[in-house]
C-alpha cells in the first residue's frame, strides 16, 4: 500500500511495530502497534524511524493539523466533530 506524502510524493506504508505495555503491575500485557495506527492510549503510534525521518513527521503534521480544522470547523457549525 502506498500513501501520499506532502508534495505529492508517494511512498510504501511503514510496517515496523511499536511495543507498548498495557495493564496493571505484575501482570502487564505487551501490545504491538503497527506504525501509523492509534495505539492503546488513542495516541497516533509512530516508530523511530519515521519520527526520525523529517519529511514523513511534516507530512503527519500536515494530516492532523488539518483533521483539528476540519473538526473545529464542523464543531463551530453545530455538527460535531466527525
Amino acid at each position: 500500500m502506498e500513501i501520499l506524502i506532502t508534495g505529492g510524493e508517494k511512498m510504501s506504508r511503514c510496517e515496523n511495530e511499536i511495543s507498548y505495555f498495557t495493564g496493571e503491575m505484575p501482570n502487564y500485557t505487551e501490545r504491538l502497534v503497527r506504525c501509523g495506527t492509534t495505539d492503546p492510549y488513542g495516541k497516533l503510534a509512530i516508530c523511530q524511524d519515521c519520527e526520525n525521518n523529517p519529511q514523513i513527521m511534516r507530512s503527519i503534521n500536515d494530516r492532523l493539523s488539518n483533521n483539528r480544522a476540519d473538526n473545529e470547523w464542523l464543531r463551530s457549525a453545530g455538527w460535531g466533530e466527525m
